[in-house]
Parts: C-alpha cells; structure tokens; sequence
C-alpha cells in the first residue's frame, strides 16, 4: 500500500513519485524548494562578495535556515535537492569562523596602513588600537576563540614596535592568481557582460540567457548551488526576463520610461549573473529622485518580476490555495505587518510592498502555506 512521505497518506490506488511524495504534496514541495533555493543563491553571491562583516554573518544564518527547513525533507527521505542539504551544511561548517578571520585580517592590513603613512607615534597607534577592539568583539562570536589570537599578539607586537622606533611592520598577503591571469579574466567577463546587455536592449532574451549559461559552464568553480549550466533551464528565466521588462513595481510608479529601463537592465542583468548588486550596470548620472539608491530601486524591479512568477506559478498548480509573507529581521513595520497570515493567492498583497519605507526597498517574499 502507498504512503506518501510528507502527508502521511496512504491508500492502494494512491499514487506517488519517485521520492514519496503524493501528486499534491510534490507540487507545493516543488514550489516551496525553489523559493529557498533562490533565497539561498541570492544569499551565497552576498556572503561572497560583499565587503560588510556583519552583511556576511547575517546571510550566513539565513542560508542556515532556510538550509535546516529544507533538511526535514531530506530526513523524511524525500529527495528535493542536490547536493543534499546535510552535505550542503556540513559544507558550511567552519564558514562563519572563515568570514569573521578573512575580515580582521583586512581590518589590521588597513589599519596598519593607516599607521605606516601617519606622522606621529599616537597616530601611528590609533588604528591599531580600534583594531584590537574590533577583534575583540569579534572574537565572541567565534565557534574557536583561540583562532583570533595569532592576528591579535601580531597587533600587540606592532603595537609594541611603533612605541619603541616608530616603525611598522606590515602583514604580506599571498595572493593566489597572478595579475595578469586576473586582468585577462576581468577583460573577458566585461566583455561578455556588454554583449548581454545589447541583448537585453534588443529584448533577445533566450540569446542572454545563453551566452550567461554558456560562460558560466566553462567556469572552474560554477555559480549557485544544485545549478548544471550545461542543461540551464533557459525558458523559465526568458519568462522572468521578459516580466523585468514588462514590470512597474507600485513602490516605484513616480519613475519615467527612460529611469524604469535603465532599472530594468540592471534588474535583467542581476537575474542573469545571480548578482545582489546592479551598480556596475545601473548608469552613474542617473537621476531617480527616489529615497532608495539606484541600486535598490533595481532589486525593487527583479522582486516585482519574481514575486509575480512566484504567484503565478503557484496558481497554476492547483494545489496551493494560501500563501504567507515573510519579511526580513530589519524590514519596517509596515513589511513586518504583514506576516503572520494566510493570503489566498489572489487576495496576496503586493510585493515589493508599495508602503515599504526602509531605505533598502521591500524585501519580503511569498511561501506557500503547507498544512
């Protein structure tokens, strides 16, 4: 007799997948995994690249929880991601230690800069001292404290030399690429990021889609995790890129034609290179008169793509009937609100949140409600 892994439904005539799952429970399964999923990516690209200490440890447990809520599939036995979100956590021991070192390592390179050019020996040793403090508050959220102590006796001890002859001594990183491998690498990924975007402007979308999938097979180390870019599903993100360009977020409904396509492009590209940041393709002289950066007003327009895919999606299944919202640690209380209830898909609020007032835009997402 069949038994469905989740639901705990069973029968002779019911019917279920490869990984237990009833037909009903696959669907809303499916859909709430790839929500994660994408909270996961868009979360790894950040601890990735952004410079902020505190920005890397908070998506850091953020990719923990959502990693930990996709686990209880994985100890039910239902197959729902690869690599399996165990191994993927098991991956992720030691990261936070990982991140909080890489950054008091670059907090004393900096700060032992500051002090070789300064001119007087209290000067001199201010930048050290901050450091030491910055270390020290660090060092608390460590799951080793000892593995700050090296870089700590290292300040001591330039400290110590500043006090006596005013001389530093300065920390050589070792750095594992050489310059040129770097520029002839960034030369390429520029020029491959221009022809994307005369793509976008071109509306030729499955073309864009492409020559990103294309690139980032050939990479040593592949973007995001569970993706296979030498069988990218390219139609699903042609349907959100053409959403991008047909979108008008309400929290942006002052803006003109000619911002919305520069946010657009923005938008499209960091839905192609699973950036969290569109800077670099946002133009610099653009004037939105906005509260919000250019940069924010961008992730507005890809959050208004995707919270409609996300909809749609889960209307077309059949098997979701309610969604809740779920709204990040720092939204404001008008995002906060709306958490904590059951919406039936067609009464959802709007996302991004047209009320939202944090400088950041709204960023809170559906999930289905799973009984």
């Amino acid at each position: 007799m069949a038994l469905c892994k989740w639901c705990t439904k069973s029968g002779w005539f019911l019917s279920i997948d490869a990984s237990g799952l009833c037909s009903q429970c696959a669907k809303i399964i499916k859909l709430e995994v790839r929500q994660r999923m994408r909270i996961i990516n868009d979360s790894v690209q950040i601890v990735n690249n952004s410079k902020n200490i505190d920005t890397r440890l908070s998506r850091l447990n953020l990719i923990y929880e959502h990693l930990n809520a996709l686990h209880k599939f994985e100890q039910l036995g239902v197959d729902v991601v690869k690599p399996p979100p165990s191994i993927a956590l098991e991956q992720l021991k030691g990261k936070k230690d990982q991140i909080i070192l890489e950054a008091m390592r670059n907090a004393v390179e900096q700060a032992e800069t500051k002090s070789s050019i300064a001119k007087t020996i209290q000067s001199k040793i201010s930048p050290l001292s901050k450091t030491l403090l910055k270390i020290a508050e660090y060092e608390n959220k460590l799951d080793d404290p000892k593995l700050l102590s090296d870089l700590e006796q290292h300040v001591n001890n330039a400290i110590e030399t500043v006090q006596k002859n005013g001389k530093m001594v300065c920390i050589q990183g070792e750095r594992d690429i050489t310059e040129q491998y770097y520029m002839s690498a960034t030369e390429k990924r520029k020029k491959i990021e221009q022809d994307v975007v005369d793509c976008l402007v071109k509306r030729a979308f499955m073309e864009a889609s492409v020559i990103v999938a294309t690139f980032e097979a050939e990479q040593p180390v592949t973007r995001g995790l569970g993706i296979d870019w030498k069988h990218f599903d390219n139609k699903r993100q042609v349907e959100i890129l053409s959403l991008i360009f047909q979108s008008k977020p309400e929290i942006l409904s002052n803006l003109d034609d000619a911002n919305l396509e520069a946010l657009r492009v923005g938008a499209a590209m960091m839905e192609l290179w699973g950036m969290n940041t569109a800077k670099k393709w946002i133009p610099v002289n653009l004037k939105t008169g906005l509260l919000m950066s250019n940069d924010s007003a961008a992730r507005m327009v890809l959050f208004d793509s995707r919270h409609k895919q996300t909809l749609k999606q889960y209307a077309e299944h059949g098997a979701i009937q309610y969604v809740e919202v779920l709204a990040t640690a720092d939204s404001c209380e008008d995002c906060k609100k709306l958490q904590g209830k059951r919406y039936r898909i067609d009464e959802a609020p709007t996302l991004p949140n047209p009320n939202c007032t944090h400088e950041l835009g709204c960023r809170c997402v559906y999930l289905p409600c799973i009984k």
